[in-house]
């Protein structure tokens, strides 16, 4: 009972210094915000509608999910059998993620509100995406708590990525041309979190740039989503 409650207050503590980290860090990147807000808008002639501010809003708060999935995934990277706890945190996030996508990705759609989700296609996409990350979880939870011990289990979430970066790189919609770019440097970049992932699965890695180059990867589509524009 002593070691849940000190583990307990280990994790809250953590997730304090956490959140005052990327309390600066987005404040810090303010001003590179802007800057890119105004490049990208030399790419919004074609509008074929306005920007939706539901949308780049779940962008952003998908952001701030997935960099924190970055800096968990390089702590666990600099620790690697001694992360102990730490190493439940990712797939904690990938539950609250996929329930959140769920919930609230897409106002006025099932569940969030009448129109029925077969209506929307955008919206079914993002449920899939959901329920992607709630199944990663579940099997990062499993692999962690040592029950799924084979090694293909280890590349799922490779597939995965690389399977969805894909997506992503031939998505077609009535977007923006900006969106569109957007799309591509997602999808390329979800692809090299997969590859990153499989090339390091299960390998002890010394060069400091290849043991982080999952991690760096994931931050940087932590970043392409939380300045994401329309």
């Amino acid at each position: 009972m002593i070691q849940l409650q000190a583990a307990i207050v280990s994790v809250a503590a953590m997730l304090q210094r956490m959140c005052y980290a990327a309390s600066a860090l987005f404040q810090s990147l303010q001003p590179l915000k802007t800057r890119w807000q105004i490049f990208c808008g030399q790419f919004q002639h074609n509008l074929t509608k306005p920007p939706d501010p539901e949308s780049m809003r779940n962008h952003h708060v998908a952001g701030v999910a997935v960099i924190a999935l970055a800096l968990v995934s390089f702590i666990e990277e600099s620790k690697g059998e001694k992360a102990g706890w730490i190493r439940y945190i990712w797939p904690s996030l990938m539950f609250i993620m996929g329930i959140a996508i769920i919930g609230w990705a897409d106002p006025g759609t099932w569940p969030d509100g009448p129109k029925p989700l077969a209506q929307d296609t955008e919206a079914i996409q993002h449920k899939f995406f959901a329920l992607f990350a709630i199944s990663l979880g579940v099997i990062e939870l499993m692999r962690r708590m040592g029950k799924l011990t084979h090694k293909a289990w280890g590349y799922v979430f490779s597939v995965t990525m690389i399977g969805a970066g894909t997506f992503l790189l031939f998505h077609q919609g009535e977007h923006a041309h900006i969106v569109h770019l957007q799309h591509l440097a997602m999808g390329s970049v979800g692809v090299a979190v997969g590859l990153a992932q499989a090339a390091n699965s299960g390998k002890t890695i010394h060069n400091w740039l290849r043991l982080h180059l999952y991690s760096l990867f994931i931050l940087a589509l932590g970043l392409l989503l939380l300045f994401y524009v329309e």
